[in-house]
């Protein structure tokens, strides 16, 4: 019996550890496996990545360009360390084309930018002859531009400009234009704080003083100066205040001056962009005055899809009335008597494109109250003078 009981525990007992061992192993297999996530110790570097921010449409009207077609574009990576801007027009009257593209890296302060244009400037009948000559400044180059801020509102721009200036009008048929090549340092203080809402500022302040000093040394074919000041102020009152279908009154104010010496360039004066009531650019000088004021008021929203799809939206009519005054000459003192001076009224009817891309047209007629003999002015233009 012992001899029996022996044989089976020499015979099972190793089959009992070898099932154990089994079944253990078993287990172990049939537990979940836990993944544990090692940390990062590495820091991917930034990809470039860069956005069109606006892509949008233009148009514009001189009397000596006719309407100009044209695209503005506006871009920046995904910091924000680099800007592009560029603006092309076509003049379908003139022929000419207006160009112009900058870049400007602001990762560091100051910034850097540089700015490449072609761009024209009409005079009429410069060369004081009682026909009826016209003539345009071309003006092709660039520049290079570095900007200081010294506030939130202010800052310096110190730039190098160089560029060729041809005189397009000919004195007689086949006879060769005129070329200069102008390369000058310059330097601006600006201060703008202003507000903006829709289409066009409604408070605040802004000013711009500018020199530029061109020398032989910078690339110049000759030596030459010019200073210019501009001021702009903005003030409104909210009529809602008042009356349940009251709206904002934008109080519009803009004061410009300027002086040249021996500069191929004069100051051209007239028109929608300077003063109305009298001809686009129709007087020019070495010395510059200008005031314009305007009061803006909305007279009712539309908010109309005009056509389908949402093409455009007449969004808002507008009314101004302004006053102009101001004067170019050359040698002496500016003597307030011989300003010219005009005031006048107009629509401006305010639509957007897809409801984003903005259109501002304005319907306006101005008239000299210094010059009895000139009849009423009236006008096409887009987008606020200033």
């Amino acid at each position: 019996m012992k001899s029996i009981l022996k044989l089976t525990l020499y015979c099972f007992f190793p089959l009992a550890i070898l099932a154990a061992i089994s079944t253990f192993s078993f287990a172990e297999e049939e537990k979940p496996q836990i993944t544990t996530v090692q940390p990062t110790t590495t820091i991917r570097d930034y990809s470039f990545r860069a956005s069109a921010d606006l892509l949008l449409p233009y148009i514009d009207y001189n009397p000596a360009d006719g309407f100009i077609g044209g695209l503005y574009l506006s871009g920046s990576d995904y910091l924000g360390n680099h800007q592009l801007q560029a603006i092309g027009g076509y003049g379908f009257k003139s022929g000419n084309a207006h160009l112009q593209a900058g870049y400007t890296y602001m990762r560091f302060w100051p910034a850097f930018g540089i700015n490449l244009f072609q761009r024209y400037t009409y005079i009429e009948n410069s060369n004081n002859t009682l026909g009826e000559d016209e003539e345009w400044f071309k003006e092709k180059g660039g520049d290079f531009l570095v900007s200081l801020p010294l506030g939130k509102h202010l800052r310096i721009d110190a730039m190098y400009t160089l560029k060729e200036v041809t005189d397009e009008y000919r004195e007689y048929p086949g006879a060769p234009f005129k070329k200069y090549q102008q390369g000058a340092i310059g330097g601006s203080l600006v201060w703008d704080n202003v507000v903006y809402q829709e289409i066009g500022p409604i408070s605040g302040a802004q000013f711009n003083i500018h020199g530029d000093f061109g020398e032989k040394k910078l690339g110049s074919d000759f030596y030459y100066r010019n200073y210019e000041g501009e001021l702009r102020g903005y003030a409104n009152y909210n009529f809602n205040n008042l009356w349940k279908y009251g709206k904002r009154l934008v109080f519009a104010m803009r004061l410009k001056g300027g002086y040249k010496k021996d500069d191929v360039l004069v100051f051209p004066l007239g028109g929608q962009d300077s003063l109305r009531g009298y001809g686009y650019h129709e007087f020019h000088g070495t010395r510059l005055a200008l005031g314009n004021l305007e009061l803006r008021y909305p007279l009712f929203e539309i908010n109309h899809v005009v056509l389908p799809m949402d093409l455009f939206l007449a969004k808002r009519l507008d009314f101004a009335i302004f006053g102009d005054a101001g004067r170019v000459w050359n040698t002496g003192r500016l003597k307030p008597k011989d300003a010219e001076a005009s005031v006048g009224a107009g629509l401006r009817f305010l639509m957007f494109m897809f409801g984003k891309i903005p259109l501002y047209h304005n319907f306006e007629i101005s008239k000299s109250v210094t010059d009895s003999d000139r009849g009423a002015r009236g006008f096409l233009s887009f987008g606020t003078m200033f």
